[in-house]
Parts: C-alpha cells; sequence; structure tokens
C-alpha cells in the first residue's frame, strides 16, 4: 500500500530522482497517507496558484512546495527522522535492532618509513617525526655533491636512517 501510494504521489508531484521518492516515501509512513494526501493536494493547489519561491528568489516546484509544507506543518522529530543523513539513520536502525555501533572510518596513515618513501625524489630530504625518534630518506638525485663527499653509485640509491630523538 505504501510503495503503490508513493508511486502515485511521486508521480503527481512529478518527482522521479531516488532521493525525493525516499523522502515522500517517509512522509507517508511518519505522517501518515491522509496527511500526505494533504499536502500534495495543497502543494498542486499552490503551485497552480501564485506558486511558491525559494529563498533566493527562483520559483518552487511541485514536490519542493510538498517539502516545504512538511518542514513547517509536522512536528520536529518527525522533520529530522525525515531528513535524516543516511549515517544517522543507519546508526538508530542498529541501535533498534541491538546491534552495536559501527566503529568510524579513520583515514588510513602509512608508516613512517613508508611515508618517508613515498616522498622519494624531491630535493629536500623527507622528515618524519615519532614520538621516539625521527625519520629520513635522501635519495640521489644528481651527482652534484659538496665537496668531501663520496661520490654516489652509478644506481640511484636511498637512504633511510632513523635518529633516536634525544640527539635531535
Amino acid at each position: 500500500m505504501s510503495v503503490q501510494l508513493t508511486k502515485q504521489l511521486a508521480a503527481q508531484l512529478g518527482e522521479v530522482a531516488p532521493v525525493p521518492f525516499a523522502q515522500i516515501r517517509r512522509i507517508i509512513e511518519l505522517a501518515g497517507a491522509e496527511t500526505a494526501q494533504a499536502l500534495a493536494d495543497d502543494a498542486v493547489t499552490s503551485a497552480a496558484g501564485d506558486g511558491m519561491l525559494t529563498p533566493d528568489g527562483k520559483p518552487r516546484t511541485v514536490g519542493g512546495i510538498v517539502f516545504h509544507l512538511a518542514r513547517q506543518r509536522l512536528p520536529p522529530e518527525v522533520v529530522a527522522e525525515i531528513w535524516m543523513t543516511w549515517a544517522r539513520r543507519t546508526q538508530l536502525q542498529r541501535a533498534r535492532a541491538g546491534l552495536p555501533p559501527r566503529r568510524p572510518k579513520l583515514p588510513r596513515r602509512l608508516p613512517p618509513a613508508q611515508r618517508c618513501r613515498r616522498s622519494a625524489g624531491r630535493t629536500r630530504p623527507r622528515v618524519v617525526a615519532q614520538q621516539d625518534c625521527v625519520i629520513t630518506m635522501m635519495t640521489q638525485m644528481d651527482k652534484t655533491f659538496p665537496p668531501r663527499v663520496p661520490s654516489p653509485l652509478a644506481t640511484p640509491t636511498g637512504v633511510l636512517d632513523r635518529i633516536s630523538a634525544r640527539l635531535v
């Protein structure tokens, strides 16, 4: 029943995108079919008359009028659940099902030595500081080394040093 009514209201409002379709479905589920139909009828009547403008002066679509009226007329907790983010909705569904919350995905951080190796080929040595040491990597770029430094090997090489933080 709800899916059929959702399709009917979406067609009446001219909404074909998945997000507005899901919002119409949630309005029907949370506010009731009669309320959703009344909002749609009021929106069609308003659009046939003067219409309604957005804050920046553009005319609202019929679906936009329905969503605006829903935000005005429905209780705040219902409005919050209709326009809830996907992550928050998933979190609530897991809590209602008795499942533990998902751990947030943290950005993947490479170990210090790999971060140094990634920077190989730069003109300056890369330094990565840790609590107990400093890791630096220097790569041979060309054959111009300061005087009294031994001449480098023919093939490019990289040197990875780990220096105690107490010496720095």
